[in-house]
């Protein structure tokens, strides 16, 4: 598998911007967050391996933010995958989304847009494999719980070049 493109080098050379979502702080280390209070938040729940429904967004509550992250992450199209064992994702492509830690996010705005799609197409035909990739590789299970998986585990997920494993 060390020799596949992963998803973190597919992001690199496609110019995306990716990473996790936002961290609620509280008053002591609140952070200015003007580009994540008051807009449109979707749950790591509302991911069901397809386009999102705005239905089921809700908004930001003005609370402080710990980490609001970089508001590029937040600008779509976007690729949501859930941080856990069943590799849940979303696509979305209308408006600015913001998310929480539990998605990691990335973002085509300023990059190669047709490769997000190849990657969101990837994902859905090999969700299985993937899955138990991160189940025998994961560092999470290590560390915390056995379901949650980290950013970086999502990052080094095989997205070969010719998007075949050939396993």
């Amino acid at each position: 598998l060390k020799n596949y493109r992963t998803l973190k080098k597919l992001a690199i050379e496609s110019g995306w911007e990716f990473g996790e979502g936002w961290i609620f702080g509280d008053g002591s280390d609140g952070r200015p967050a003007e580009h994540v209070v008051g807009k449109p938040l979707v749950e790591a729940a509302s991911l069901c391996d397809a386009e999102l429904h705005s239905s089921s967004f809700s908004e930001v509550p003005n609370r402080p933010i710990q980490r609001p992250r970089r508001p590029e992450i937040y600008t779509p199209p976007l690729l949501l995958i859930h941080k856990h064992a069943d590799l849940n994702f979303g696509v979305w492509s209308r408006y600015y989304l913001t998310y929480r830690h539990t998605i990691f996010g990335l973002s085509a705005a300023s990059g190669n847009r047709g490769n997000l799609e190849k990657a969101v197409t990837w994902l859905e035909s090999q969700k299985t494999v993937l899955q138990a990739i991160i189940a025998l590789s994961g560092t999470a299970a290590l560390v915390s719980k056995a379901t949650a998986v980290l950013s970086e585990d999502i990052l080094q997920l095989p997205f070969p070049d010719e998007w075949n494993l050939a396993l």
